[in-house]
Order: C-alpha cells, then sequence, then structure tokens
C-alpha cells in the first residue's frame, strides 16, 4: 500500500529540530493502526525543553511533521503512545519429547499443543546417537527414500515420516525406544480467544531490563483472531472462489473476496448502495459489509481492517464500479422472558440454558436457523424465538416481551429489522416459575 503523505520525523537539539532515521512504519503515514519505529540519536543529543503549553517541567521533544499530504480524507488520530511492542497471541514450546520410532513407514507422532502455528517446528530425531534435524515438508510428493522430512497437521499437531518411497523411514533408537523423537521447539496459539479487550495484558512471563513490569499493558483491544475455518465453510469459499477468479464483478464475488483479506466471518454485498445516501439507489456503487470473526454482541471491524479489506477489493473490482466498505450495522434488541419450568428442572441451570439459546439464536454469527449467522435485514420471527426458548425443562412462556430499537413489538408479532442491519441483544432479562397445574 503506497503512503499517500510524507512524515518527518524530527527531535528538539536545544537550538533547532533535527531529523530523525525511521526504521519501519506500519501506519502507513498514519492512515492505520501501527507502530513507527525510530532510531534516536546519541545520549544528550536530544536537548529537554519548555515548549508550548507544557511548561512545568522540561522535556524531551520528538514530533511529525507533514512534508507532503495527499489524503483524500485526513486522519485522525485515536492516540500516540511511546515504547510499544507489537504482540501475538503465540506460546513457544521447547524440547518436548514426542515420542520413539519402531522403524515403521509412515508412522506418526503427535505435539501436544495446537495450532501449531506455520513454519515454526523444529524437529530432530536421534537415530545413532546423535540428534540429526529433519525437515517439515507440505506433502510428500516431491521427496525421495533418503530425504529426511516430515508432514505436519498444524491442526490436530500430527507429525507423519516418510515412508521409505516417498520420504525416509527414520531408524529405530534401541537406546531411546519412547524418546528419540523431539520438538526442539515450537509455537502454537491464535484464534478469537487472543482478541482481549484493552488493559488485559499486564503480565511478563519474565523480567525485561528496562522495563517496569508493573505499567506493561496493552491500551487497545487486540483484534485480528480467528478460529480455524470449518470444512464446510472452506466448500463454500472454494465453490465461490472457482467461479469468481479472483475478480469482483457480482455480489458473490465481492462477499468471498472480502474473506480473503483478513479475520472477516461474514460479508454482505450491497450493489446500487451508497452509504451517504442510505435508502437511495445510487447505480453503479457497491457496499460491502464485514463482520469481523469476533467475540461480543456487535463484531465491529477496525479501522484498519476495513481499509485492508478496501484496498484488497478495489484492486479486484470493475474500473467503473464505485466501492465502499463498511462495518455492519445493528437493530438494538431487548428481550423479557417468563417461562413455566416442570417441577423438576434445576432453576440455575434452566435459567443458564435459555439465556444461552436465545444469545446464539440471536447473535450475528452463530445466530439464524442454521447457525451460521443472523441473516442481514432478516426479520425476528416470533415463534421461532418462541421455540428457541423451550429448553429442557421449560414447558412454556408466558412473557415473550421484545423490543427493537426502543420500540415495543405487539405480542405474537413479527420484528422487522432495517435492510441490510443485523440484531444486538444488549438486554436479557429471564424469570422463572414453576409449573402449578404439574404440582397438583
Amino acid at each position: 500500500m503506497a503512503a499517500p503523505a510524507t512524515v518527518v520525523w524530527e527531535y528538539w537539539a536545544g537550538t533547532e529540530w533535527l531529523p530523525l532515521t525511521v526504521l519501519g512504519d506500519d501506519t502507513v503515514a498514519m492512515t492505520r493502526g501501527g507502530i513507527v519505529r525510530l532510531r534516536t540519536p546519541e545520549a544528550g543529543r536530544i536537548v529537554p525543553a519548555q515548549i508550548g503549553s507544557a511548561t512545568d517541567a522540561p522535556r524531551s521533544w520528538l514530533r511529525a511533521r507533514l512534508d507532503r499530504a495527499a489524503y483524500e480524507r485526513a486522519p485522525e488520530l485515536a492516540g500516540i503512545r511511546m515504547n510499544a511492542v507489537p504482540a501475538s497471541n503465540a506460546q513457544t514450546v521447547r524440547r518436548e519429547v514426542l515420542g520413539g520410532i519402531d522403524g515403521t513407514p509412515g508412522q506418526t507422532l503427535r505435539l501436544t499443543n495446537t495450532p501449531i502455528l506455520d513454519g515454526t517446528l523444529q524437529l530432530t530425531i536421534n537415530e545413532m546417537g546423535t540428534p540429526e534435524p529433519w525437515h517439515e515438508v507440505p506433502d510428500f510428493f516431491g521427496s525421495g527414500p533418503d530425504d529426511r522430512h516430515f508432514t505436519l497437521n498444524r491442526s490436530t499437531g500430527e507429525v507423519r515420516m516418510g515412508d521409505g518411497t516417498r520420504g525416509a523411514v527414520p531408524l529405530a533408537n534401541l537406546a531411546l525406544p519412547a524418546s528419540s523423537v523431539v520438538a526442539e521447539a515450537y509455537r502454537f496459539g491464535g484464534g478469537t480467544r487472543g482478541n482481549v479487550a484493552a488493559g488485559q495484558v499486564s503480565t511478563l512471563l519474565r523480567t525485561v531490563t528496562g522495563i517496569d513490569a508493573a505499567a506493561v499493558t496493552n491500551p487497545v483491544a487486540a483484534d485480528g483472531g480467528t478460529d480455524e475455518e470449518t470444512l464446510e465453510a472452506a466448500a463454500d469459499r472454494a465453490r465461490i472462489m472457482l467461479s469468481a477468479r479472483d475478480r469482483a464483478v457480482t455480489s458473490e464475488d465481492f462477499e468471498a473476496l472480502a474473506k480473503q483479506a483478513g479475520p472477516i466471518a461474514r460479508a454482505r454485498a450491497l450493489p446500487q448502495h451508497h452509504p451517504g445516501f442510505p435508502g437511495l439507489t445510487v447505480p453503479g456503487t457497491v457496499t460491502v459489509v464485514i463482520v469481523p470473526d469476533t467475540d461480543g454482541p456487535r463484531p465491529a471491524p477496525s479501522a484498519a481492517l476495513v481499509q485492508t479489506v478496501c484496498a484488497h477489493l478495489d484492486n479486484r473490482r470493475l474500473a467503473t464500479t464505485e466501492l465502499y466498505v463498511t462495518g455492519p450495522t445493528y437493530a438494538a434488541v431487548s428481550l423479557e422472558i417468563a417461562a413455566v419450568v416442570s417441577p423438576e428442572a434445576n432453576s440455575a441451570a434452566t435459567t443458564l440454558a435459555l439465556e444461552d439459546a436465545v444469545t446464539a439464536y440471536l447473535h450475528p454469527l452463530t445466530g439464524g436457523a442454521d447457525g451460521r449467522g443472523w441473516p442481514f435485514g432478516a426479520p425476528i420471527r416470533y415463534v421461532d424465538l418462541y421455540r428457541r426458548a423451550l429448553v429442557d425443562g421449560v414447558t412454556r412462556l408466558d412473557v415473550l416481551a421484545l423490543t427493537v430499537d426502543g420500540v415495543e413489538i405487539a405480542e405474537c408479532r413479527d420484528a422487522v429489522i432495517p435492510d441490510g442491519a443485523l440484531v444486538a441483544l444488549d438486554s436479557l432479562s429471564v424469570t422463572l416459575r414453576q409449573d402449578e397445574e404439574a404440582l397438583t
């Protein structure tokens, strides 16, 4: 991505501003979140001074100055923080014993932790008294009978050896019958569990010289982690991608290509829709609504993710198509349920089961009849919601009161959701009472 501006970084040397060397700029001239790496000058070159309104004490000053700017829209800075480093949701394992070689062609062993990060596994096998490195390959099609190769299923942690024709069969070490294969190092982690809220990362695994362990935190929420794609979702994506051929023409093309660009759980293309003119038909425009693969009742993409998807689609759209990428709009839903339960029902377990069932049904990513996300703009049908609330132990409902965007929905009526919107269950109240008829 080309930077739309030139940002010059400088420091105050006592009498003038002098340039700093930029080692890297992940923000692409402040168009997205990221880290700017600067080489600071030698000690003593930055001269503390009282500048501007900060006159209580001399400070060391750095500044960023626009030398050239061609922004389509000027960036708005959400914050600037010093001494930051990127972090990823992964752990390193060292010297894990997988087991021993028994001389069987195609023998498999398994790592303890999954999923394995691509390219991180370092494997050694002790055949003759000295551990020797073996190398990971995607498959054995190019492997010969003497090649020290293995394959790795990163999802399951399964390590497979060759069969003597494609890939060598390791020799059994009688002195180490259960410990000749060692994972010297590998990294595992990832997934939605790493998308933690701001301030949740506050513990260092080990001390670092010059770093106050008590002051370490993540100032913004972590995002971008996504769980592994299901086989069903992969099959759907493959079908669409084969027909699209990496070009965005139809709505399905835009949706499939948007999911390629990042951790996108769902995408919806709205032809002839302009976000600046809602409700009007604007020929030649396409708005792609993206829903990130994150937790919470209102998944919303970060500005960086929106820009990434937009850039990905922009290179694949027709020249005559005006493209917009945005996050979803949500209809705020409040739900009050009064349920009648059988005498033998456990009140706490039934309450939790009812809450979980209704919450999952209305969720943007797990809701709907098929469990693959609430359909964009789909109404909330009273009878379907009623059925979802009839979990084990519930015999009937006395009250099923629904409010959408502050408007109470009449009893037994379906709730209309705005076109292209999803639902967000902001409030849920569940009360139970025992079935009096069953007690008599």
